[in-house]
C-alpha cells in the first residue's frame, strides 16, 4: 500500500480512543492546549453504525517508533472481530495472529457520525495538563 493510499484510508474514518490511558498519551503528544473529551454509548454507536464499524489492534495513526506492519486489513470490520478476532488482519499483512484477548485500540467509523450527539453521554471539558479519569463503566 502506497503512503497516500493509508493516508487517504485513514483520513475518510472517524477515530474513537477506547483506552482512557491512550487517550492521556495521545493529550500530552499534542502539547498543553486544553481539550474537549466527548464520552460516547459505544454500544449505541455500533448498533447504528455497525455496518461502517471497524476496530483496529493498534494505535494506526503513529508510525514514529518500531511502527507495526499496516494494510487496509488493519481495520478489522466490528462484526468479523466479534466473530474471528484479528485472524482476517493476520492473513491479510501475513503477521502472527493475536490473542483474542487483545483488545482493540480504536474504534472506527468510516465517512462520518453527522448525528454523533446522539451517542454522547457527557462532555468533560479538561484544562491545559490536566488529564481524563473515566468515571463511568
Amino acid at each position: 500500500m502506497k503512503p497516500a493510499d493509508w493516508y487517504a484510508m485513514v483520513n475518510a474514518r472517524v477515530f474513537f480512543w477506547l483506552d482512557p490511558d491512550r487517550l492521556n498519551r495521545q493529550r500530552a503528544a499534542c502539547g498543553s492546549r486544553p481539550q474537549v473529551v466527548m464520552a460516547v454509548d459505544t454500544a449505541k454507536l455500533v448498533a447504528a453504525y455497525g455496518r461502517h464499524v471497524a476496530v483496529t489492534p493498534i494505535n494506526s495513526g503513529n508510525a514514529r517508533r518500531k511502527p507495526a506492519l499496516r494494510g487496509a486489513q488493519t481495520f478489522v470490520p466490528f462484526t468479523r472481530w466479534v466473530r474471528s478476532g484479528w485472524a482476517s488482519e493476520s492473513e491479510a499483512l501475513g503477521t502472527p495472529l493475536r490473542k483474542r484477548s487483545h483488545r482493540p485500540v480504536e474504534l472506527t467509523v468510516v465517512d462520518a457520525v453527522p448525528d454523533v450527539m446522539r451517542f454522547v453521554v457527557d462532555v468533560i471539558a479538561l484544562p491545559a495538563g490536566k488529564p481524563f479519569v473515566c468515571h463511568g463503566g
